[in-house]
């Protein structure tokens, strides 16, 4: 599923969206909080999420019945909805973690530890690293 929302959020962006990194993860977490089962809720949470600009609502209009559908809640990629186990998300820490460690200093050190840490950069933070 989260393959198909970072298309979506492409898709976005590629019809003058614009979404920051942080606002993507939004968009993430906002789903898996929200789920997907009700679509209308599904719906809402990218909406919320991904949406600032109200010339851009009609663009996510358009768009997201062409990635999501009409009717049914959105395709699951994998069964079970795609949730790691516990020992899934440790042994992905720890791997995520090893990759970290291979980073040298810098932007891109500082962008890949604060997306394994869960904790977006802001706006701020990001054109600083520009």
């Amino acid at each position: 599923m989260d393959r198909r929302i970072t298309e979506f959020i492409a898709g976005l962006r590629a019809a003058g969206v614009r979404i920051s990194v942080a606002e993507s993860a939004d968009a993430l977490r906002a789903i898996e909080q929200a789920g997907i089962s009700d679509r209308n809720i599904f719906r809402l949470a990218l909406q919320t999420a991904l949406i600032k600009e109200r010339q851009d609502q009609a663009i996510f209009n358009e768009l997201f019945p062409l990635y999501f559908g009409k009717d049914s809640p959105p395709p699951l990629q994998q069964a079970g909805g795609g949730q790691l186990s516990p020992e899934e998300q440790q042994q992905l820490m720890r791997q995520l973690q090893q990759i970290l460690a291979q980073f040298p200093p810098g932007p891109l050190s500082q962008l890949f530890q604060s997306m394994v840490s869960g904790q977006p950069l802001s706006n701020q933070q990001i054109r600083a690293m520009l």
